[in-house]
Formats: C-alpha cells, sequence, structure tokens
C-alpha cells in the first residue's frame, strides 16, 4: 500500500499522475497522446476530491453517454480508481447501491442519469450533512447546448473527459459559474479540469488558445485568473507500465501521417494531416463497413441486407446538373420502437456524367424494386432531398426536380424536402460523427461512394464542407438529408445487420 512521506495512503501514481493529483489550479487541461496515463491520473484527482471536500458535488461531462460506459472514463472510474480507493480501508465507500442491492453506481429514474454517491472523510463528523459526496454523468452532443444544460446546476468540480470532442470554449465559459457550492465548500475548493490529446486543428484549438498561449501571455488583463490557470503534459516515456512494444504500437498505426504521428505519439498540437477528415477520428472500417465485395462475380459479393421485419426503407437525394447522389437506407428498429441502427443498403452516384434527372430517377426506382424483391413484399418507402428541389425552379428542365422525378418514377418518388437551416452542414456532419461513435450507422461494402465519402470528406474552413469540385459533398448530402430527418439521438439499442449475398438482390 504506497504511503507519502506524512505516512498517509496514495494511489499507485507514477510522478506525471502524482503531479495531476497534487495540482491545485483551479483550471487545469491534462494534455498528452494516446496511452500516457493522463486519464486515471485527473481521475484519481477527481475522486479525492470527492473524499476530501465535505458535500462535493462531481459532474463529468463526455461526449456520449456511450462512449463514457463503455469502456471509457466512467468504466476506468468505477472498474479501477474506486476499487482502489476502497480496499485502502480508510473509510471510502459507496453510499448508493445498484440493482441488484450492491454498493455501485444507479440510474436516476427520472432524468435516466448515472450517478453514484459515497461516504467520504466528514461521514463520521457530519452525517448526511457533509459526509457525502456526489458524481453524476452527463452526455453532451452539441458543445453549444452546455449553458441549457447546466442552468441552475451547482458543481464543486467539473470535468470534461476528452476535452478535444467540444470544438467550442462555450463548454468551458458556461460551466465555470456554475462552481458555486454553499458554505463549508469556499471558493479555491472548486475546480475545473479536462484532459485532451491535442486536436487536429493544433494551436488553432480553443483549447490550445486558453491552456497554452492565455496561460503564458504577457501582461494579461486579470493576472489573477490566468494564475488560475494550468498545464500538466503527460508523455507516453513518462508512463512506466507502457512496454516498448506498446509505444511501437501507437507508431507504427500513425506512421502514414505525420500529423496524427505528431499528436498521437509525440502529444504536439500539431494541425492537419489525417485528422482533418471529419469522421477520421470515428469510423472505423472494420465495424462500420460490412460485407466483402472483392470477388469479380458480383453476385458472390456479401452485402447488407434489410432486416426479417423490414417494412419501410428510406431514400435520400441530391440532384444538380450533372451530380447526383442517392441512397437507400434502413431504419432498424428495436422491440420497443425505437431506433436501434441505420443500414446503408445501395447508393447509385454519378459524378461528372451527362446523365439527366429523369434517367437517374428511373434506375433509382429499378434499385428500389430490386430491394423489395429481396425483401419479398413491397414496403413503405420515405424519400428525403434538398428543399430547393422541392422549390428551384431549373430553366434546364423547365420545372423543379421534385415534379420530374414524380413523373419519371410514375408517383413512386415524391421527395420531402429538407429545410435548410443555419450552420445545417455542420449539424448534419455532428449527426453522422455521433452515429459512426455509437456504432448505429452500418455501410454496405457495395456502397463504395458513400465508404469513399466517410474517409474522405474534409473540412473547409468557409463551407465546413467543401462546396464546389468535391464529389464527396453529393453522397454526403443525400445520406445525411435522410439522417437528418430521422435520427434519434438518445440510442440505448446495440444491433447489427444482417449479411447475405448480392446473388439475393438479383443483380445482373
Amino acid at each position: 500500500m504506497p504511503l507519502n512521506p506524512q505516512g498517509i495512503w496514495v494511489p499507485n501514481l507514477f510522478p506525471k499522475q502524482m503531479a495531476v493529483f497534487n495540482d491545485n489550479h483551479r483550471f487545469l487541461l491534462v494534455s498528452g497522446p494516446r496511452k500516457s496515463g493522463k486519464t486515471l491520473g485527473v481521475l484519481n484527482k477527481l475522486v479525492r476530491h470527492m473524499w476530501e471536500i465535505p458535500g462535493a458535488s462531481v459532474g463529468i461531462f463526455a461526449k456520449t453517454i456511450k462512449s463514457a460506459t463503455d469502456f471509457g472514463v466512467w468504466q476506468d472510474l468505477i472498474r479501477f480508481v474506486i476499487p482502489e480507493w476502497v480496499d485502502a480501508d480508510i473509510g471510502f465507500s459507496y453510499s448508493t447501491t445498484d440493482t441488484a442491492g450492491r454498493p455501485g453506481p444507479k440510474v436516476n429514474n427520472q432524468t435516466r442519469t448515472l450517478y453514484f454517491a459515497i461516504h467520504n472523510y466528514w461521514w463520521d463528523q457530519l452525517g448526511d450533512r457533509g459526509g457525502i459526496s456526489e458524481c453524476k454523468l452527463y452526455s453532451l452532443d452539441y458543445a453549444e447546448e452546455v449553458e441549457a444544460k447546466v442552468k441552475g446546476m451547482r458543481f464543486s468540480l467539473v470535468y470534461f473527459s476528452e476535452l478535444g470532442n467540444f470544438e467550442s470554449r462555450v463548454v468551458f465559459t458556461a460551466t465555470i459559474p456554475q462552481l458555486r457550492m454553499m458554505p463549508p465548500i469556499v471558493r479555491e475548493q472548486h475546480k475545473w479540469m479536462a484532459d485532451a490529446n491535442p486536436t487536429e486543428q493544433g494551436e488553432q484549438s480553443w483549447i490550445y488558445d486558453l491552456f497554452y498561449r492565455e496561460r503564458t501571455l504577457e501582461n494579461h488583463p486579470d493576472p489573477a485568473y490566468q494564475q488560475e490557470i494550468g498545464l500538466i503534459e503527460i508523455f507516453t516515456q513518462d508512463n512506466p507500465y507502457l512496454t516498448q512494444r506498446d509505444i511501437d504500437e501507437i507508431k507504427s498505426i500513425c506512421h502514414h501521417d505525420n500529423a496524427l504521428y505528431q499528436r498521437y505519439v509525440n502529444g504536439l498540437w500539431v494541425a492537419g494531416g489525417n485528422l482533418e477528415r471529419h469522421f477520421s477520428s470515428v469510423f472505423k472500417p472494420n465495424i462500420h463497413v460490412l460485407g466483402d465485395c472483392n470477388n469479380t462475380d458480383e453476385e458472390k459479393w456479401d452485402v447488407i441486407l434489410p432486416s426479417e421485419q423490414c417494412v419501410q426503407l428510406i431514400t435520400g437525394w441530391d440532384l444538380g446538373e450533372v451530380n447526383h447522389a442517392a441512397v437507400i437506407l434502413e431504419k432498424v428498429l428495436d422491440s420497443n420502437g425505437n431506433m436501434a441502427y441505420f443500414a446503408v443498403l445501395d447508393e447509385l452516384v454519378y459524378i461528372a456524367d451527362e446523365v439527366g434527372t429523369e434517367e437517374f430517377t428511373v434506375e433509382m426506382v429499378a434499385r428500389m424494386e430490386r430491394m423489395e424483391k429481396t425483401i419479398g413484399h413491397p414496403v413503405e418507402w420515405k424519400h428525403y432531398s434538398d428543399e430547393q428541389a422541392i422549390k428551384q425552379w431549373k430553366s434546364s428542365i423547365g420545372g423543379v426536380d421534385a415534379a420530374l422525378v414524380r413523373r419519371a418514377s410514375r408517383d413512386r418518388v415524391i421527395l420531402e424536402g429538407v429545410k435548410k437551416e443555419p450552420d445545417s452542414v455542420r449539424k448534419r456532419v455532428h449527426i453522422m460523427k455521433r452515429m459512426l461513435l455509437e456504432d448505429k450507422l452500418f455501410i454496405s461494402a457495395n456502397c463504395f461512394k458513400v465508404i469513399n465519402m466517410i474517409t474522405e470528406l474534409r473540412r473547409h474552413k468557409k463551407d465546413y464542407v467543401q462546396r464546389t469540385s468535391n464529389p464527396q459533398k453529393h453522397p454526403f448530402d443525400a445520406l445525411t438529408y435522410a439522417l437528418s430527418m430521422e435520427t434519434i439521438m438518445e440510442l440505448d439499442y446495440n444491433g447489427v445487420p444482417t449479411i447475405g449475398r448480392t446473388g439475393l438482390l438479383l443483380v445482373g
């Protein structure tokens, strides 16, 4: 059992983690590359706060509940950190019980919030009036939602897990005012902390601007505030538990991209490289792409099939002059009628081809009919497109796209317009990121253009996604028009599509 020089028990931490554990800054960022040991250092500091501060109230914020609980920061806290504190036999113990009556976290039945409470150092003296500290886990899909989410809350400590997932400084500015517990907790005991890998924006990131530039700025207008900003960097060489093979593995998976290597291996705030791509951090081809289309005989391809209970399919359309894209997807529901996942079943994409809207529609209807033959019965169809397809007159076709599509499909395809609100492209990117992060979006291996889009779609300073001369934008628009209209953001069900042979789709 590790003891400090005063003979007091301390958790088993290496020196850089111990520096985090003992840091007294009001605002603290722990930065470093993958596998450096940042998280366990921060979590032990969090638990120390709960132990030492009477009636502490801690809020953990993660991008999604799933990312935190599925072997993420919440699991690290519950499985590794807290058991060490309980086993230390210093009086630390849970005051909450799970559904089986065992000491541990529980779910608030009204808010569905995960939380736990512990008996802290002050339990024998203060009892319920300060001897219990509480910790709650919150998800925050969009940074801009944070102000509304925390309004009225009080925390003694706020912790943002993987701060790089939050693209706006508002998560900092909106949560600082919520550090406002009542006495006996004093101002100096209130803390805000986060851990982060260097982000794809590099030195242009708001995180770098705050914790690197502003922290060291000469002639700061508020020196007292500046002195409250802390930064601890932990690198792989600081972690004595990493083997050389662990380090070599990280190097190997990043060797193809210098900027990625600098961030993930060296822990440097370098912009560019692979992470300029929108979905590089969340797209896992071995998980999200299902099937095998390597055989030269298309009838031997393995692809995603519609589910056995399929009664409805969805299409997304992006129509242009010479660029057209459309996708067919299924929203699969669980036994309670909640959305389990989306499966992209087929695509039709023409880029810079002289294919008219009418011809494109006829081919798309043929794919719809082929899908119904595979299912064995007709299904309900829902069709989404940019609202311009409904409203914008095109002299080249003498009308609007939606009318031409309806005529060419013989009333089978009636497009529903998707309204383009301010910042709608960014919101659609975030929806896709969320779906991929939670493993709720699967793409059939025969959807080559969609796969390429998810792999290659890059950031653009002006439009977020480049509008012109960008072949990925059209399948992106087609897919996300449908996702934005059909997605339910809070998902709890895990499902996977069925794989079958392309021959079942009557190809050829």
